[in-house]
């Protein structure tokens, strides 16, 4: 007997606050992740973990998108938003938070938002950030959230 296996899917869905602008963004910011070699991926890591992606405007949240790991969801912010390819950018960001805690990497540090930004910077740009841009991305983000532990060191050494 062989065991029959079952795909898990993601589940899209859409806030019943978003306009007609927003829903407008949110189909573009789909059809761009298709096109995208590491937007369909990300996407594609999402399906595979039967994470839930819903687009909201919600003027209260401060951020453009969160990775919950204990519903396994992404929130799209469109309130925060200005074009469907931040859109798009930021459910790659969002997905390489999902990828690392599937994988058991603690998900609230310095190293993996840099992690998640410079996949964002792959997906915008089509190549790997060079190391100035990676070190630029690094020190923004520490600059940015200094109170955050740090966690891996992405260079080498400590």
């Amino acid at each position: 007997m062989t065991a029959d296996i079952v795909p898990v899917t993601a589940k899209l869905s859409f806030d019943s606050s978003l306009n007609v602008v927003d829903k407008s963004f949110d189909i573009n910011a789909a059809n761009i992740l298709a096109e995208n070699p590491v937007g369909s991926a990300s996407y594609a890591r999402l399906q595979n973990q039967g994470t839930s992606v819903a687009f909201v405007n919600d003027p209260e949240m401060n951020a453009m998108g969160l990775f919950n790991a204990n519903t396994n969801d992404v929130t799209v912010n469109m309130a925060l938003h200005s074009s469907p390819e931040e859109a798009a950018s930021t459910i790659v960001h969002e997905a390489t938070h999902q990828n690392g805690f599937f994988n058991g990497i603690p998900q609230i540090t310095q190293y993996t938002e840099y992690q998640a930004f410079r996949n964002e910077s792959l997906f915008q740009n089509g190549v790997r950030p060079s190391l100035d841009e990676r070190l630029n991305i690094w020190n923004d983000f520490q600059s940015l959230c200094p109170d955050l532990p740090q966690g891996k060191y992405p260079f080498g050494g400590s």
